[in-house]
């Protein structure tokens, strides 16, 4: 079964380095191994008629009701190291953590 397709429609939305030059409306298909991650949220996804769902969807589901299934499928479509540096690549210029994520209180 294809992971992705580029089908859709032109946006003017791109996604975050980490997806490449994928846009929010592209789709992916869940595999029975991504759904077995679903903890009873996947009610909140919103799959097109072919049974593909779009990567913007994906994204929606994982952050506002916290879907394990749309997150496993966006990391295995991605790859989990790549979104790690990608995140990394976004934090803020004024935060004061060390690497590692331990705060530094000065002194």
């Amino acid at each position: 079964m294809p992971r992705a397709h580029s089908s859709s429609p032109s946006s003017a939305s791109r996604t975050p380095a980490f997806l490449g030059e994928l846009e929010y409306p592209d789709r992916l298909f869940i595999t029975d191994e991504d759904a077995a991650e679903d903890l009873g949220t996947s009610g909140h996804l919103e799959f097109e008629p072919d049974g593909s769902i779009t990567i913007g969807h994906l994204l929606d589901a994982m952050i506002t009701v916290s879907d394990n299934s749309s997150a496993v499928t966006l990391m295995h479509a991605f790859g989990a190291s790549s979104i790690d540096q990608t995140l990394r690549s976004l934090r803020p210029l004024d935060d004061d953590r060390e690497p590692g994520g331990t705060l530094d209180h000065g002194g």
